[in-house]
């Protein structure tokens, strides 16, 4: 019935009344150019006429719990193309994936809980014992015979109990909000990742009330008390979080920049001298296809040989150093994230960090579902790969770099002399030569790509829960480690 609850009730419904339209109009803006660029992929492959240039770029459908737990959504790329030269990855120099993270969280539902109700609790806590102490109410209490123990444990479940409402209050408001907007549609298993992250913003919840508690047993003042739960409240919130990306820094040196961007020079002049040996030759012209990529529409006979050896011998070079590059990468990259790693070890102590990281998990947002599409997405292009070699006897046939066959060339030989009879010049005959040129391409069918591979998403829930519920359990222990601490001081807590 105090003001400041209501105060602190009425924020949470209002912030997340205001902010969950927001957040759900942004979800559906990503969703609709997700689908867009889907829609685009099939498109540029419903008219592929030539092997190489199958080169479509995958997407990570945005996450629709993201609403709740925005996390890495909107700060990693969320694209890979798919191409042989180069094997997708998460970009190392993403301020996300290199451990000096930026200091202020992107606005979400979660942040409503964790700022809101999370100061909430303390406030309501720190009040409990000191603050009955400086009215006398307290030892009115203890001169019954009420025992200690029962007094605590009766603040305790009223507490909790009360901080229920506005925690369940403002989920069921975003929720509700939520069902409004038409391309929002939960499964199942969407409904069951959002009970879990409303109890675990119970538990995150009763953490700060049993640490409001602990300090107003601590002090006899309830306004010290209070300063108290807010410096423990910014200590976790932000002074761990980025001090242990200090220290993860220091203990665990990561690989520089510098040495990375050796190693890459390094390959590619490897690859340059390998590659200038290779060449091709012969009269051939150039047109652009699908995807953006150009092939050769008109090929000669020396040209269809040479440049058929020389995709032969060039694009498994083309793999092999793609393959080495990834490596280089990849191992500056495992440098950056065992020091994350060594960093979310040493931040576990705060429960406002862990709460924050088991939202993300559940709302798949976290740094490993990204690593996880990305792990999906190498696998395909693997898939698609070999797809292309097994049709193209190994990229060396006519079809993977051309549409021209020698009787093309004979009729654009044909057509030229009739040209030349016709005109004065060939720039005066431009416009029928490429009229000419685009009848020819048109009649040209593309590939038949009808069991052309397709990315497969694994479904990843159990390795989810798994570590969810590991978490979960530190979380459960916190409660039980404050409280606890509180049980033992309130037995030594002068009342007079």
């Amino acid at each position: 019935m105090t003001f400041k609850f209501a105060v602190g009730t009425i924020l949470g419904i209002v912030l997340m009344a205001v902010f969950m339209p927001i957040l759900a109009s942004d979800y559906q803006q990503r969703l609709k150019d997700y689908s867009s660029n889907v829609s685009y992929n099939e498109g540029e492959l419903a008219k592929i006429k030539v092997y190489q240039c199958i080169t479509p770029t995958i997407y990570r459908r945005p996450s629709v719990l993201s609403v709740f737990s925005i996390g890495l959504e909107k700060r990693l790329s969320d694209s890979a193309k798919i191409e042989l030269k180069n094997i997708p990855i998460i970009d190392a120099g993403s301020a996300e994936v290199n451990p000096y993270l930026s200091v202020f969280p992107i606005f979400d539902a979660v942040l409503i809980i964790k700022v809101v109700i999370g100061v909430l609790a303390l406030i309501l806590a720190t009040d409990l014992v000191s603050g009955e102490k400086q009215q006398g109410t307290l030892i009115l209490m203890l001169s019954n015979s009420i025992a200690r123990h029962q007094i605590l444990f009766g603040k305790t479940v009223a507490g909790l109990m009360v901080l229920t409402i506005p925690v369940t209050a403002t989920f069921i408001v975003g929720l509700i909000i939520l069902q409004v907007f038409p391309l929002i549609d939960l499964s199942a298993w969407d409904w069951a990742r959002v009970g879990l992250m409303y109890i675990v913003s119970l538990i995150f919840v009763f953490v700060m009330f049993n640490v409001g508690l602990l300090f107003s047993c601590l002090s006899k003042n309830p306004a010290i008390s209070l300063l108290l739960g807010l410096f423990f409240w910014i200590l976790c919130g932000f002074v761990i979080p980025n001090l242990s990306i200090h220290l993860a820094s220091k203990l665990r040196p990561q690989q520089t920049a510098e040495i990375l961007q050796g190693r890459l020079q390094s390959i590619e002049c490897e690859y340059k001298s390998e590659a200038e040996h290779l060449s091709y030759g012969g009269t051939f012209s150039s047109t652009e296809g699908a995807f953006g990529n150009y092939f050769h529409y008109i090929c000669d006979q020396r040209a269809l040989q040479t440049l058929s050896e020389y995709n032969n011998r060039i694009q498994p070079l083309n793999l092999q150093f793609a393959a080495r590059n990834w490596e280089a990468k990849n191992n500056h990259l495992q440098s950056l994230l065992y020091q994350r790693e060594l960093a979310r070890n040493i931040s576990i102590i705060s429960p406002l960090w862990l709460y924050e990281k088991i939202t993300d998990s559940l709302a798949e947002t976290d740094l490993a579902s990204f690593e996880q599409f990305m792990t999906d997405v190498g696998l395909y292009r693997s898939q698609v790969i070999e797809y292309i070699r097994s049709r193209t006897n190994n990229f060396s046939s006519r079809e993977f770099f051309t549409t021209c066959t020698p009787a093309d060339y004979d009729q654009l030989i044909e057509f030229e002399g009739q040209l030349k009879k016709k005109y004065k010049t060939m720039s005066e005959a431009k416009n029928e030569y490429e009229q000419w040129q685009k009848n020819m391409l048109d009649k040209k069918a593309p590939l038949d790509l009808r069991d052309f591979p397709r990315l497969v998403h694994n479904s990843h829930i159990w390795q989810t829960l798994k570590y969810v519920l590991q978490q979960i359990m530190m979380l459960v222990f916190f409660t039980f480690f404050f409280f606890a601490l509180t049980f033992a001081v309130f037995q030594k807590y002068d009342v007079r």
